[in-house]
């Protein structure tokens, strides 16, 4: 059954850009003020640290969804997050530190993961600034929600960092072929499934897609359940092999010391000494009768 667009709730319009094209001189106003805005701050706070830092205090809730948009990008496009910081009061700014790969990366996957801050904090001030133009406010909330549009439209730009990341992924010029190609028929496809894919879309918003979710994460949980029981079966097969009996360990180490053999039956030790405990599961509780480790 596909479900009438007039049924979508109105912020799910974003997912078909049906409001943002409709208001696409909005939402250009708001990209150009963002990065331009973002790249000044950037460069008056470097000029002027101590007096900058305020305003990025200023700024947080915007930074911490702008270093939030770059960790998804990261984990969406596969790459392995080190640390996060959304947002750090001593220097006033946050950043996501990832793993080098050895693999040249990707011009899109850069580009996605540059301008990611970009896209999320625009459609965060784009539903403000409407929502300021459409609803009657009183004076305090009529401020405080230019406050927000004002920090989200500010703090959603690409930093210099995150600009000079993108354009050097632009020297693999393998690459750039590739995602150009790609990027072309992706175009081809929208332009001939583009109906099919957006009611597919619709549907998947719904139910549909908690079900399949759901349906997801509990076969992921049955492999890893399955895989753990395999991994446990393996280790205990693997270890009845190799020492059926505590005599078995012993018998086979050279450094066997048979004067130590009645630790495991006689009761009565002396005063001064320990047992020896005999398991097959680590080297830890043979430190004490051997000089190298196992």
């Amino acid at each position: 059954m596909i479900i009438p667009k007039e049924m979508i709730p109105e912020w799910l319009n974003l997912w078909f850009m049906t409001n943002i094209i409709k208001d696409l001189d909005l939402l250009t106003s708001i990209l150009s003020v963002s990065i331009v805005s973002f790249l000044l701050i950037e460069y008056y706070v470097n000029k002027n640290p101590n007096k900058g830092i305020w305003i990025l205090k200023l700024l947080a809730p915007g930074i911490a969804i702008h270093e939030l948009s770059h960790a998804v990008m990261c984990i969406l496009s596969g790459k392995k997050i080190k640390k996060i910081v959304l947002f750090d009061s001593q220097f006033g700014g946050g950043y996501v530190s990832t793993y080098h790969s050895a693999k040249k990366e990707s011009p899109t996957v850069s580009f996605m993961i540059t301008f990611a801050p970009l896209f999320s904090g625009s459609a965060i001030a784009y539903y403000l600034t409407r929502y300021f133009i459409e609803t009657s406010l009183n004076f305090y909330s009529s401020v405080l929600v230019v406050v927000l549009i004002f920090i989200f439209v500010t703090a959603s730009g690409p930093s210099w960092v995150d600009i000079k990341g993108f354009i050097s992924t632009l020297k693999n010029l393998d690459m750039v072929l590739r995602d150009t190609i790609m990027l072309l028929l992706a175009v081809f496809i929208y332009n001939e499934m583009g109906q099919f894919l957006s009611e597919l879309l619709i549907n998947m918003t719904y139910i549909h897609l908690i079900i399949i979710l759901l349906i997801e994460f509990v076969l992921l949980g049955s492999l890893r359940i399955v895989k753990m029981l395999l991994e446990h079966l393996r280790k205990s097969i693997s270890e009845e092999r190799d020492f059926k009996s505590p005599e078995d360990f012993f018998i086979k180490n050279r450094n066997y010391k048979p004067e130590l053999e009645h630790y495991r039956d006689d009761p009565m030790l002396l005063e001064n000494e320990k047992p020896i405990k005999i398991s097959p599961y680590g080297k830890d509780n043979y430190q004490d009768l051997f000089d190298e480790e196992l």
